[in-house]
């Protein structure tokens, strides 16, 4: 094995172990964020102890992930490394409307990373190259995602005084708001339809 081999690989391992330190950090960030906040709550607010569990903290919101044991492995990975997701990353896989979670979209992004690094790598054949090709490969998938939110959102309001005639027409008519709702959710397309098929 080659000085130059040895040496990449040394590097992927530095990058990885990187990588994994800083989500360690943010993990103890926002745990340390949490605490304070629950502090504050906690000198105004007394809950009593056979109240607690009604007051208790919602589970994250895990996406529909497919039937079968497939589905039922990526539900338990997600369960399991719920701690290290993000509220920013949950909305905005959200308002993408990707069918992902926060977890695996912050292991698409590590493999893609990854990729790149190796790819910029063999490319070159130096480090520098992999380095910048890795950091591009990085940004990749944060600008997909921003992009995605910025395409259903333009739809959306494209589609909205139209959707409101609909709502509006059906309201006139006799319907409830909520039978109006989903009428107008039936009549209408992507993303307008899914929005609002939420709020129902």
């Amino acid at each position: 094995m080659s000085q130059g081999t040895i040496t990449g690989i040394l590097f992927v391992l530095f990058i990885l172990c990187g990588i994994g330190l800083a989500i360690i950090v943010v993990w103890l960030i926002q745990q340390n964020a949490k605490r304070r906040i629950n502090g504050r709550v906690d000198s105004f607010v007394d809950v009593p102890d056979e109240m607690a569990e009604t007051f208790s903290a919602p589970e994250k919101e895990i996406p529909n992930l497919g039937a079968g044991n497939f589905g039922s492995f990526r539900g338990k990975i997600n369960r399991a490394l719920a701690i290290f997701s993000t509220y920013s990353l949950q909305q905005k896989i959200s308002a993408a409307y990707w069918p992902i979670s926060d977890i695996e979209f912050i292991f698409i992004r590590i493999g893609v990373t990854v990729l790149g690094f190796i790819i910029g790598m063999l490319i070159p054949r130096n480090i520098i190259g992999g380095i910048g090709l890795g950091a591009v490969f990085f940004l990749i998938p944060g600008f997909l995602i921003n992009r995605s939110i910025t395409n259903r959102q333009k739809k959306f309001q494209n589609q909205l005084l139209d959707f409101l005639v609909l709502i509006k027409g059906a309201v006139l008519a006799g319907f409830s708001l909520y039978q109006a709702l989903e009428m107008a959710i039936k009549e209408s397309s992507s993303p307008i339809s899914e929005e609002f098929g939420r709020v129902i």
